[in-house]
């Protein structure tokens, strides 16, 4: 069995090697860390029959297919998994499943996907190291706050990360969060590849493995920013396909005090948290079948279920996440809501449902678009 870690920096192709490589070997299962990017490559290189599963969405291909999905995600039997940005296998929340899916698979072929590794080769024994070189070389030029504001302004197509989702917009770009509907980030995106939005500002939703035309980047780094990150974030610069070596890469880091320094240590043992606290609520309450239907699967499915800090019906319900209250509703043991509460849930049902099925159509549009490409090329 091929155990292959491709390493290389941030545009430099070693998805498309990994892909290539697993292809030849039959089925395979693509495991990426967030679902943006999952829908990206996905777009790009699946073939009719594959399956796309996030818990967000989900487009059933055949049993025989390819599955693309996001690290939480359990892929079917197939011959060979990628997991893209593994650098994540360092992750306190993570890692964990990430070691768990190499180690209980050792009769496929496992490739990795890398251009920030935390952690050393000797930590995954049976892995050999194969180094892509990039396919163009990129200079990147960091400038000033001023500086990106003046080529933001002449129209150089740029992207703003900001430390929090409220101030995306505040400099009159297409503002894109985990809480901007599915369709509109794809919209989004797509419309930013090719020239139709000349700005976006986003959170850490867009800072993994995508590709953009970006020109010009404004980091605005957050706690939760490591070295690997801020690489991901200015490795948005510089994509072959969309940038050319003559282009001018220019990047500003602001508002931030000091680095993290890099995890270098396998997650290997995960912590379970305790959540029975977040929604004793239900149990004040007399809901306990909610109770005991929750305690059993949070801490286990994470893309289809999310725990927020607040307590539920009635005390800020609507932190939990919509897939929460529906995955409830679907058991019959959604508790009891008042008229405005359940007036509030039908309504952001019906939003909610009909981005996912919008998303659908356009993520369908663009890979068949794509499919028709790679035939006639």
């Amino acid at each position: 069995m091929d155990k292959v870690i491709y390493e290389g920096p941030t545009g430099s192709g070693k998805t498309f090697q990994a892909l290539k490589k697993a292809k030849s070997k039959g089925s395979f299962a693509y495991l990426a860390p967030c679902r943006q990017l999952v829908y990206e490559t996905f777009m790009r290189y699946a073939q009719p029959g594959d399956t796309l599963s996030t818990g967000e969405l989900k487009i059933k291909g055949r049993k025989s297919g390819n599955f693309f999905g996001v690290f939480e995600s359990q892929p079917p039997k197939v011959d060979s998994i990628i997991i893209d940005e593994c650098h994540f296998l360092t992750d306190p929340d993570r890692g964990p499943g990430l070691y768990q899916k190499i180690n209980e698979n050792p009769e496929i072929n496992i490739f990795l996907c890398t251009g920030t590794r935390t952690f050393r080769k000797t930590e995954l024994p049976g892995f050999s190291i194969e180094k892509i070189k990039p396919i163009r070389t990129f200079q990147k030029k960091e400038i000033s706050f001023g500086e990106f504001l003046k080529r933001k302004d002449q129209g150089v197509p740029s992207i703003i990360f900001h430390k929090y989702s409220d101030n995306c917009g505040q400099y009159g770009g297409y503002p894109v969060t985990a809480d901007t509907p599915i369709d509109q980030r794809l919209e989004a995106q797509i419309a930013f590849s090719r020239g139709e939005i000349p700005l976006i500002e986003c959170t850490n939703v867009l800072a993994q493995g995508l590709n953009f035309p970006a020109q010009n980047i404004l980091i605005i780094a957050n706690q939760w920013d490591t070295t690997e990150i801020l690489a991901q974030k200015i490795g948005r610069l510089g994509r072959p396909g969309f940038n050319n070596e003559s282009d001018s890469l220019t990047y500003c880091i602001e508002v931030y005090a000091g680095k993290v320094k890099k995890t270098k240590k396998l997650q290997k043992e995960k912590f379970e948290e305790d959540i029975s606290w977040k929604i004793e609520p239900l149990i004040e309450n007399g809901h306990k079948e909610a109770y005991d239907y929750l305690c059993n699967n949070l801490p286990h499915e994470v893309p289809e279920f999310y725990v927020g800090d607040s307590g539920l019906f009635g005390v800020d319900w609507d932190k939990y996440s919509f897939d929460t209250l529906l995955t409830l509703e679907k058991n019959g043991i959604l508790p009891p809501l008042d008229e405005a509460d359940a007036h509030y849930f039908e309504q952001y049902k019906e939003r909610t449902l009909n981005a996912r099925k919008r998303a659908k159509r356009i993520i369908m549009r663009e890979f068949l678009s794509n499919d028709r490409r790679r035939k006639t090329a």
